[in-house]
């Protein structure tokens, strides 16, 4: 399970650093910021001090999955802006 702690942890940083390098017009602006507070609650849920259950990790490994999406193509329009 740390590794799953360390990868979302990892991932809720990228996508806090790439908020905040977008521009306030940034048409990723919203989905990026929602993908920061999904990733906070999922870091939150993994290290509640309970052991996470199979349920938990499989729903955070969606979610993780989801926000690598979504980071990477805010990366991209920025790129191609």
């Amino acid at each position: 399970m740390a590794l799953e702690v360390e990868e979302v942890l990892s991932l809720w940083r990228e996508a806090e650093r790439l908020l905040d390098g977008l521009p306030a017009d940034a048409p990723e602006r919203g989905v990026v910021s929602a993908q920061v507070v999904s990733l906070k609650q999922i870091y939150s849920r993994l290290t509640a001090g309970s052991d996470a259950t199979d349920d938990v990790l499989a729903d955070s490994h969606s979610a993780v999955v989801s926000a690598q999406t979504t980071i990477e193509a805010a990366k991209r329009g920025l790129v191609a802006s």
